[in-house]
């Protein structure tokens, strides 16, 4: 089910967590400035969460 939310809202430390809250559901359509910060701490996220797939056994490990 796709909800839509619009705001118009100060960029504050308390709206940027709250819309991490939401995790891989929410998309930050504007302003640029704020869907860029979201995107680099869901990267960051990856790369914390990165698994990898070892090619010759197909063992799945975390990639540090």
């Amino acid at each position: 089910m796709n909800r839509q939310v619009e705001l118009d809202a100060p960029v504050t430390g308390k709206l940027f967590s709250w819309i991490l809250g939401f995790g891989s559901e929410a998309e930050v359509i504007g302003p640029q400035s704020l869907r860029s910060r979201i995107l680099v701490e869901h990267e960051k996220a990856v790369l914390r969460y990165r698994i990898r797939t070892c090619p010759k056994t197909g063992e799945k490990f975390v990639d540090d």
